[in-house]
């Protein structure tokens, strides 16, 4: 896909979920100089994305990408040097000066994140991995929409899942916790798809009644330790 456009637009690069794995953008500066961005990613099925800057010959522009207030550790490597001061809900300056062929790299945090349920959803969780909110599908396992296992959210972890049928979801993975719980969830787009019942607020325990959201700790190494967090923050 080839979109052409002024630089002083593309002041800032936002990655969308409707983004293809492969996509160039060729906006032109007010010089004159044409720029070539080429993306390569599965994002949003997962969190890596490559871009490739290539300008007709050596250029300075500021180029910037938003990274998401769920994704709280996220690595970014221009060239294979890591930048800091990479903060969720911002948008991070990649660099001024740009040459032919210059890589930024950029893994987003996927770790999963949750939404603790109210009112009639109170004791259920709704299930997120980057910006994907995950559903039960009764199409993919025998079980009850509505007597679903609990899970326990503090070890869960999803694991992709292929499929070999007709019609066939965007992403499929199994959810698992420490329990023994296991059952298949789909990507909420793809739920429902021939007609089944499904379900995105899963059954949970030791669940507060205050606040609503859970989101992952800085510690970084399992992905597994959660803290409560305000959904006003």
């Amino acid at each position: 896909m080839i979109q052409s456009c002024p630089v002083a637009v593309l002041a800032a690069i936002t990655l969308f979920s409707q983004m293809q794995s492969s996509q160039f953008v060729k906006p032109r500066q007010t010089v004159g100089t044409r720029v070539t961005l080429k993306q390569e990613t599965d994002y949003p099925a997962d969190g890596r994305v490559k871009l490739t800057v290539s300008p007709e010959k050596p250029e300075t522009f500021a180029l910037r990408i938003r990274v998401p207030r769920w994704s709280k550790d996220t690595m970014v490597t221009v060239n294979g040097r890591a930048l800091d001061g990479v903060l969720p809900g911002t948008y991070l300056l990649l660099g001024t000066n740009w040459k032919p062929g210059d890589i930024v790299e950029i893994a987003f945090d996927f770790s999963l994140h949750f939404w603790a349920g109210e009112g009639e959803c109170a004791n259920k969780i709704s299930v997120y991995r980057g910006p994907i909110l995950y559903a039960y599908d009764a199409r993919y396992a025998d079980l009850d929409p509505d007597r679903l296992p609990a899970l326990d959210w503090e070890s869960a972890r999803l694991e992709n899942a292929p499929w070999n049928g007709a019609i066939e979801p965007w992403i499929l993975a199994t959810i698992k916790d420490k329990n023994g719980v296991s059952f298949p969830v789909c990507d909420l787009s793809s739920a429902g798809q021939t007609g089944n019942h499904y379900r995105s607020w899963l059954p949970a325990g030791d669940l507060s009644a205050l606040p609503p959201e859970l989101a992952k700790t800085a510690d970084g190494v399992t992905g597994r330790t959660f803290r409560w967090q305000n959904r006003d923050h």
